[in-house]
């Protein structure tokens, strides 16, 4: 988990779910083990990434045993974390071009009506 944490993800989510999934996909057990994990992770990085990070995974409570995690662990923290960033980025968008839906629409490369479903799920209110 320190791991995961530590590192920097210049691919964000998308790199970090093609991580968890290969990971699943080797281990030969119900548990993901930092051998099992790339070795270019160990490189650390930047302090606001881990200081992020670790608030996030201090938020869905992973004070558990962090040498080993199972797979439904994994997958379960993969979709809060990825739906925590996304509706994060909603927000962050919506704020950018006061409200407007179709810009934030553009950017996140999604229809509208989309982003209006993913507000109605995260409860943004426009």
């Amino acid at each position: 988990m320190n791991m995961l944490c530590n590192y920097n993800w210049p691919g964000n989510v998308r790199e970090l779910r093609n991580v968890i999934e290969n990971a699943i996909v080797f281990t030969e057990s119900n548990v993901i083990t930092k051998d099992i994990l790339p070795s270019y992770l160990n490189s650390t990085g930047s302090l606001d990434t881990i200081h992020s990070s670790n608030q996030v995974f201090n938020q869905i409570g992973s004070d558990e045993n962090m040498n080993g995690i199972t797979i439904g662990e994994a997958r379960k923290l993969n979709q809060k974390m990825t739906a925590e960033m996304e509706r994060d980025r909603i927000l962050q968008l919506l704020e950018q071009f006061a409200g407007n839906v179709s810009e934030v629409a553009r950017v996140m490369g999604i229809s509208r009506n989309t982003v209006y479903r993913r507000m109605k799920t995260y409860k943004i209110e426009a």
